[in-house]
């Protein structure tokens, strides 16, 4: 089935993502106590579903959100939650109940996030101003929120960094850069990364 690369720019979120064609848009929106996450129908522009998820009651304040990945088996929807005092939180959404959960803290400033295709492993990257572990991409259990750093990313000034699963190849695709764009896949198997080109 044909995929589609497509890339969403909403209130502080960035996702890149191999779609299937007319599969329609998620939209993140961050607000103050939550957020709306809004799914669209790309032809018609009907609103699958719509509406907010409160966080406030997590014990923090939200400041912004950094990812957003849909799980490809019971679609829910996985987020990075940056707080006021700046920690990162993996949150769960689920679309059926509109609640939030916050799973816990990363540990690693996370700021991307895809699924493989069987949705049994959750990536992560960090940015080049992400401190010791920048430009890197890391594994995310969604059980406990805790990342672990698999390799580097081939950025190039390391701003704008997003990262996409292809289920088509089987690759990690990243796309990077702010002066300088950078457009990879990484081999999962050999942990080797190509340079796509900048379209």
């Amino acid at each position: 089935m044909k995929k589609s690369l497509i890339a969403i720019l909403s209130t502080c979120v960035l996702v890149l993502n191999f779609s299937q064609i007319n599969a329609g848009v998620v939209v993140l929106t961050a607000w103050e106590d939550g957020a709306d996450i809004c799914h669209n129908d790309p032809e018609t522009g009907a609103e699958w579903f719509c509406g907010p998820f409160r966080v406030d009651y997590f014990g923090f304040t939200p400041d912004s959100y950094l990812g957003l990945a849909t799980h490809p088996i019971t679609h829910e929807m996985y987020a990075v939650l940056r707080d006021t005092v700046g920690a990162f939180h993996l949150i769960r959404f689920d679309v059926d109940t509109y609640n939030a959960y916050n799973i816990g803290t990363l540990g690693e400033l996370i700021t991307g996030l895809a699924f493989n295709a069987t949705g049994d492993t959750l990536y992560g990257n960090t940015s080049d101003s992400a401190g010791g572990n920048s430009d890197s991409i890391f594994t995310i259990d969604i059980e406990t929120a805790v990342a672990t750093k698999i390799d580097d990313l081939p950025a190039p000034d390391g701003f704008g960094d997003t990262i996409a699963f292809n289920p088509n190849d089987g690759k990690l695709y990243h796309w990077g850069g702010y002066t300088t764009q950078s457009f990879n896949r990484l081999n999962l198997q050999t942990m080797t990364w190509e340079n796509v080109g900048v379209p």
